[in-house]
């Protein structure tokens, strides 16, 4: 059993607390709270997602791992990879790093592109199909001082009674470009600079 205390917390969702392992720096464990009939039927989305997209892809990339469940002292845990950058420090989520991302810096946006392009490329290969995207899911995890890739930490899977996207890659494709293109559009609304906007906007208009 592992033992979980209050000073381990790293988060609280809708659903679920997020804390550190006490013994393994790499993996967190997810405890859902919510006694909402909804918040069991998140979590079996997600590690059926989670299953089905390691057992066929063992090499996926964009995805925070899931680990497996054990018992806690707050009931059933759920591991997952926890996101760290190459000096151990634990990522930023997409959502800090824009906060203080410098939109003037033209080397910048080309990174972050990058690193955009990169998990929607991922997606598509891997299959990764979002239940919704926004940036406080995603993780900034830093190769190097100079280089990063993004990793889905959250709300993956498929809410409908048939998922015809497990099955059909065209509809997975589909329904990933449409949350994708989605998610670039809320971005662009998280900041007023004229050349965040801008990069932004001509993203959007780049994607199909």
């Amino acid at each position: 059993m592992i033992t979980l205390t209050e000073d381990l917390r790293i988060g609280k969702g809708v659903e679920k607390i997020a804390y550190f392992h006490p013994s393994d720096p790499n993996i967190c464990v997810k405890i859902i709270y919510s006694k909402a009939k909804e918040a069991a039927k998140v979590i079996a989305r997600e590690l059926q997602m989670s299953t089905k997209i390691q057992e066929s892809h063992p090499e996926v990339k964009g995805l925070s791992l899931f680990y497996g469940t054990e018992e806690t002292n707050f009931g059933l845990g759920y591991k997952y990879e926890l996101i760290r950058d190459y000096d151990g420090v634990m990522s930023q989520t997409l959502e800090e790093y824009l906060e203080s991302f410098d939109a003037a810096d033209e080397n910048e946006l080309a990174k972050l592109k990058d690193a955009l392009e990169t998990l929607r490329e991922r997606m598509l290969d891997f299959g990764i199909i979002p239940m919704a995207m926004y940036p406080r899911n995603i993780m900034v995890r830093k190769l190097s001082p100079d280089d990063f890739e993004l990793v889905i930490i959250d709300d993956i899977g498929s809410a409908v009674l048939i998922p015809l996207e497990y099955y059909f890659k065209l509809v997975a494709d589909k329904r990933i470009k449409r949350h994708f293109k989605r998610m670039i559009e809320f971005l662009k609304g998280m900041r007023t600079e004229q050349e965040y906007v801008d990069f932004f906007d001509a993203y959007v208009k780049e994607l199909k």
